[in-house]
């Protein structure tokens, strides 16, 4: 082999930019003979590792991050966001309660409020926190009105619970966990029925 007598750097121009070997060059028949560390634009690589290489078109191509996500601490980059999504979804889903509404009002030619004879027996009090209300009829011969409003008297909606075979055991059943409005229950004085809320 012949012995170098110079030291020079080889080019090799790439699409990710100008990787430079250093050799030592023989004078007597013109050839290199490389060294064993590698330059990459200039700068010398540990070649223990692997050589890295920019792509400025593919970091464009990349996309953007969503407006408030952030991978977890000590995350970055692509992995971050990977470890992110692993870490949520083995961690479980969690079930979102939707708000809900006092709803509209659509009833054609709307019944009385309260019905003749009826009393106001139980008030559920509007509540955008509540998980869900209910009532039922354990009369065996009365009706039971349940009227749902904003907590103001506005969109009003009536609904008739039937009685139930013997006193005591369910009649006509009501419950809701998206209305999030007034409940009132009328009913003649002295009619049982059931009133919950969470």
């Amino acid at each position: 082999m012949p012995t170098p007598d110079t030291d020079t750097t080889v080019a090799l121009t790439t699409t990710a930019g100008i990787i430079n070997f250093n050799a030592g060059k023989d004078t007597d028949s013109n050839t290199y003979t490389l060294h064993s560390t590698p330059r990459v634009n200039g700068a010398a690589v540990d070649v223990t590792n692997p050589m890295p290489v920019s792509d400025a078109a593919a970091a464009t191509n990349a996309g953007t991050d969503g407006t408030g996500i952030t991978p977890p601490a000590g995350g970055s980059g692509v992995r971050g966001f990977l470890s992110g999504m692993y870490k949520a979804l083995s961690g479980g889903l969690l079930g979102v309660l939707q708000t809900g509404s006092t709803g509209i009002d659509y009833s054609a030619n709307p019944i009385a409020i309260p019905l003749a004879g009826n009393v106001l027996l139980a008030t559920i009090p509007a509540s955008p926190t509540r998980a869900a209300a209910e009532v039922q009829n354990l009369s065996s011969t009365n009706v039971v009105q349940v009227v749902r409003d904003d907590g103001l008297g506005g969109n009003t909606t009536s609904i008739l619970l039937g009685p139930g075979p013997v006193s005591g055991q369910p009649g006509g059943y009501w419950s809701s966990t998206t209305f999030k409005g007034r409940v009132r229950v009328y009913a003649p004085s002295g009619t049982p029925v059931s009133v919950d809320q969470d």
